[in-house]
């Protein structure tokens, strides 16, 4: 493992740490799962499915759906669609994960404003369904950002928008939340950093690391609530433990048996719950030492005596707890 991240340091130092990321760690969907039309002055989404047959989107009366584009600092114009629930004044930016895009995820984020009772507004990545530009770690940084312009165009204040970032996106909501003022961060089975994924416990200073979410999130100043599930494979829940180490009041709920697309799926019921009483947490600014009725998580240095966690009868394990020292070993 030294030995890969010595490759990848010396793959850096020759000015190639865009191109290996760009390639093992971006997979637009193929084929996509929408297409945008312009219709006079405004746009239009067709959904589709991998047989290119048309998908009927979701509708709610009270949610007025806005599909857009914007144009990034690095030149891509990329679509964006705002679900604008017209009875609620959080809005969720929602950075979607690794081999989706805005079309496959669209019934989805339709369904959830619905359920959150919040409005959504999800973007695109460059190079991903029918943004332009190429993806890349600095492309993704840059998409969040132009995405967040639009929500502040739209004269939404920043104490009512939420950051929600799943898997890969939670890249681009971390470096977000560290540049613009947001009222709250939610990290959905969250990357470490790409280091992560070849040492349990790389320097958080080493200047090639990809994604580097385990230093950024010290740097953010906002509540942070981090969710993970405990059988994913494809990004393990180490990841989502390491980052809430770093976290001075961490509000951390781990769901056993779930993998890294399936949480939603497997405890809806929970999901939205713990997201809603997060949201409430934030309305009534009441988010410092945290204390709801799974007990009180406190501040890390009390979190880490304890490596046990509870156990609920929704069998969602809420921790109380922060992982062991080891996991949470400083450079």
């Amino acid at each position: 493992m030294k030995l890969l991240e010595c490759f990848l340091c010396c793959v850096s130092m020759c000015g190639c740490k865009d191109i290996v990321t760009r390639n093992v760690a971006f997979y637009p969907p193929r084929p996509q799962g929408y297409r945008i039309f312009r219709m006079g002055k405004s746009f239009k989404i067709i959904l589709i499915d991998e047989n290119s047959n048309i998908i009927h989107p979701i509708s709610v009366p009270w949610i007025k759906v806005i599909v857009s584009t914007v144009t990034t600092l690095h030149k891509s114009v990329i679509p964006v669609v705002y679900f604008k629930n017209l009875y609620s004044e959080f809005t969720l930016l929602y950075a979607h994960g690794n081999s989706t895009d805005i079309g496959l995820m669209y019934n989805f984020i339709s369904d959830l404003a619905m359920q959150l009772k919040v409005s959504i507004l999800i973007f695109e990545y460059s190079g991903y369904g029918e943004a332009t530009g190429k993806p890349s770690e600095q492309h993704m940084y840059s998409d969040i950002r132009a995405a967040y312009s639009f929500l502040i165009n739209q004269e939404i204040e920043w104490k009512f928008i939420i950051l929600y970032g799943q898997s890969i996106g939670s890249a681009a909501v971390c470096d977000l939340a560290t540049k613009v003022q947001i009222a709250g961060v939610i990290l959905h089975s969250p990357l470490a950093s790409g280091l992560h994924f070849i040492n349990d416990n790389p320097k958080k200073s080493a200047w090639y690391n990809a994604f580097p979410n385990i230093k950024k999130i010290t740097l953010i100043k906002c509540p942070i609530f981090i969710m993970h599930g405990t059988e994913d494979t494809e990004i393990p829940h180490t990841h989502g433990e390491a980052l809430v180490c770093e976290i001075k009041t961490p509000w951390p709920a781990w769901f056993p048996k779930a993998g890294h697309n399936d949480i939603e799926e497997k405890f809806r019921k929970i999901f939205l719950e713990k997201i809603t009483e997060f949201l409430n947490k934030i309305a009534e600014n009441k988010l410092g030492p945290i204390e709801n009725s799974y007990g009180s998580i406190g501040l890390l240095s009390d979190a880490k005596k304890s490596i046990s966690a509870e156990m609920e009868s929704s069998k969602v394990a809420y921790t109380k707890i922060i992982p062991t020292n080891e996991v949470c070993n400083n450079d």
